[in-house]
C-alpha cells in the first residue's frame, strides 16, 4: 500500500462509519508514508488511534501524538523484562515499551494497554498492577491472538493449549 491507496490527498470526507483506524499486521510507524496518513485523517476530521509495540518512537512521532484526536495504543505481556521479552522474542522490548508508556503518559496522550495472556506463569496479574502504578488506566486483558506465520515463535506458540488458530474477543464481528 502507498499512501496513494489510502486516499491522503483527496478531499474527499471519510463515510461517517470511518472507525480512523488503519488495521495493520506490521508496526504502523514504520510506514513510509505514517505521519502523512495520520495527518490526512486529523485534516479529514477522523481520531486516530495508534496501536504500536512503543519499542521505538521517533522524536517527530512523539510530536504528532501529541495533536488532538491521537491516542496510543499498545501490548503489554509483563511486569518483567524476561517475561515481556519471551513473549515478543525481543531483548529489550519490555523496557522499550514500558519506558515509552511512561513517555506517553508524562505528555498527556491518552493510551490504551492490552496485556495479552500467552504463556503460563506470565504474570498478568502484575503487569496490570505494574501499569496502575504508572498512572495507566485503560487496561484491559485477554487471550492470545493468532499470530503472524513470520514471528520466530509462531510454531511454539501455535501448540500452546489456548491456541485455537482464528482467536478474537468474544463477540467481535469475523475477519473478512
Amino acid at each position: 500500500m502507498n499512501v496513494d491507496d489510502t486516499g491522503a490527498g483527496s478531499s474527499a470526507r471519510p463515510p461517517r462509519s470511518a472507525s480512523g483506524r488503519f488495521s495493520s499486521t506490521a508496526e504502523p510507524t514504520l510506514h513510509p508514508g505514517f505521519a502523512e496518513l495520520v495527518e490526512h485523517a486529523l485534516a479529514e476530521g477522523l481520531r486516530a488511534e495508534v496501536y504500536s509495540n512503543l519499542y521505538r518512537v521517533r522524536p517527530d512521532h512523539w510530536t504528532l501524538f501529541t495533536r488532538p484526536g491521537i491516542s496510543l495504543a499498545t501490548s503489554y505481556y509483563a511486569d518483567t523484562d524476561e517475561g515481556h521479552d519471551q513473549v515478543t522474542g525481543r531483548r529489550g522490548s519490555h523496557a522499550a515499551t514500558r519506558k515509552n508508556i511512561i513517555e506517553a503518559h508524562r505528555r498527556g496522550i491518552p493510551v490504551r494497554v492490552g496485556i495479552v495472556d500467552v504463556l503460563d506463569g506470565q504474570r498478568v496479574e502484575e503487569a496490570r498492577a505494574d501499569l496502575a502504578a504508572l498512572g495507566i488506566t485503560n487496561v484491559h486483558t485477554d487471550r492470545m491472538r493468532g499470530r503472524r506465520r513470520g514471528h520466530p515463535e509462531h510454531r511454539r506458540l501455535k501448540g500452546h493449549p489456548r491456541w485455537t488458530g482464528n482467536q478474537r474477543r468474544e463477540g467481535s464481528p469475523p475477519r473478512p
